[in-house]
């Protein structure tokens, strides 16, 4: 059976002081996102893009802190859209 992985450098996850002043929900929060895109690169259902409520269920949060989360990760200047 083939591996199927994506590179992670621990390094670069440490000294991103950005991400570092996350809160430690939203930076868990980013790492299911990051494993939930892979390996596209995007994350969609049925070729659409998810919802929030989509997306709090697939994580299994309230989607009152998916969306929380989502605003602090991008304030942050983790993610564009």
């Amino acid at each position: 059976m083939k591996r199927v992985t994506f590179k992670f450098n621990p390094a670069l996850w440490l000294n991103n002081k950005s991400l570092r002043a996350c809160s430690p929900a939203a930076r868990g929060f980013w790492a299911d996102l990051l494993c939930l895109c892979f390996p596209s690169g995007h994350l969609t259902v049925n070729g659409h893009p998810v919802s929030d409520d989509q997306l709090a269920r697939m994580i299994g949060e309230p989607v009152k802190s998916v969306r929380e989360w989502i605003k602090e990760l991008g304030e942050a200047g983790i993610y564009s859209d």
